[in-house]
């Protein structure tokens, strides 16, 4: 219930200017941050 109270509270102060070159570099950094994420706890165990 506590995080749902902060989640609404917060809307009030986004700013959506914050927002104009999202994600600038495209999709590509993301899916490989995501598959870093992803590949590196299978490979670092036995």
């Amino acid at each position: 219930m506590l995080i749902l109270f902060i989640i609404g509270l917060g809307v009030f102060y986004i700013n959506t200017g914050n927002y104009d070159p999202f994600m600038p570099s495209g999709f590509g950094p993301v899916v490989a941050g995501a598959a870093t994420v992803f590949f590196v706890p299978s490979a670092t165990t036995p």
